[in-house]
């Protein structure tokens, strides 16, 4: 297969199953159609902590602690035509909620090294 156009995907989101949901969705679509995928690549979790006070007045000791985290990961996904490419692209954001991303697409010329 010539592959031409590469598409990479960056997926954000604070719940990890709904990122494999998203994961297994992708893999349906890549089924039906001829794509090669490269990936997934897991990216760092971002950890923030917010600590508050339970008592704004007397008690200075008592306080609380949250977390929350943002997973990322990243997917490479690899296109011999623009029809499959496009078709992709609106299948991918048309069937996701709860997940922050963003597509981008790469032109591939092929040439010759000899």
């Amino acid at each position: 297969m010539n592959i031409n156009y590469y598409c990479v995907i960056s997926a954000q989101t604070y719940d990890v199953i709904v990122l494999n949901r998203f994961y297994s969705q992708l893999k349906t679509i890549i089924s039906l159609l001829d794509i090669n995928l490269s990936g997934p690549v897991k990216l760092p979790t971002v950890i923030r902590k917010i600590t508050v006070l339970r008592s704004p007045h007397i008690d200075k000791k008592a306080r609380e602690q949250f977390e929350q985290r943002l997973h990322k990961q990243v997917f490479f996904f690899g296109f011999s035509n623009v029809i499959s490419l496009v078709l992709f692209k609106y299948i991918v954001k048309t069937k996701i909620s709860g997940i922050f991303f963003k597509v981008t697409t790469i032109t591939c010329v092929n040439s010759s090294i000899g």
